[in-house]
């Protein structure tokens, strides 16, 4: 019972325990948590499920079960602008949480996931709203023109071969989340390369490096 949110009928689709089957407890809990997935892709993904105690019947050897649902508020999220899945963000709300802070911690998940893309700058705007029964989560995505790398250049080599340039770390000069003071472009370095190790400190002449800019 969860006060009619989510139809019976959808809810037993979802389940592998059936009437007139043998009681698996087992059984049961992986239904339990198919249950919660359920709702959280109806919109709610705070919803606690949880069976209440059997009733045995000892003489016909069966079990009535009870299974009870406290759905909480719905979340609606809205992502406009660019494909990004919205199981990106909705984690994020699955407990209560500042809604400022939820609304940040989506807009740094949706621009993680452009800029590995290529889309730099990219930039997200977010809203809360309410509605009837919980709350409407917006992401305003303007993804920008996708860059990809037209070439690579080397200088200053004088003592390694091109074959075991291509082996060395990549050090990818990119714009930063934020803009800088005045409005130019923050620029940060990433190391990128199969022995990359983070924190990693390495010689001028042991890396290469290319910019990722306008």
């Amino acid at each position: 019972e969860d006060g009619g949110r989510v139809a019976a009928k959808d809810l037993l689709e979802v389940m592998k325990t059936r009437m007139g089957e043998p009681y698996s407890l087992a059984r049961l809990d992986r239904d339990l948590q198919r249950l919660r997935e359920k709702y959280r892709d109806q919109g709610y993904p705070r919803a606690d499920v949880q069976p209440a105690p059997e009733s045995f019947f000892v003489e016909e050897g069966t079990v009535s079960l009870l299974i009870r649902v406290e759905t909480g508020e719905r979340v609606e999220i809205v992502i406009q602008g660019a494909k990004v899945p919205v199981e990106l963000v909705r984690p994020i709300w699955e407990a209560p949480i500042f809604e400022d802070w939820g609304l940040a911690e989506g807009e740094a998940g949706i621009l993680g996931h452009l800029r590995r893309s290529g889309y730099i700058f990219a930039s997200v705007r977010s809203s809360l709203e309410k509605i009837e029964d919980g709350i409407r989560i917006s992401h305003a995505v303007s993804p920008g023109r996708k860059y990809r790398i037209s070439r690579v250049r080397f200088e200053g080599n004088t003592h390694l071969a091109a074959g075991e340039l291509d082996q060395l770390p990549i050090v990818i000069r990119q714009p930063a989340h934020a803009l800088s003071v005045g409005g130019g472009v923050r620029w940060q370095d990433r190391l990128e390369g199969a022995d990359a190790a983070p924190g990693e400190a390495r010689a001028q002449g042991d890396l290469r490096r290319y910019d990722v800019g306008t």
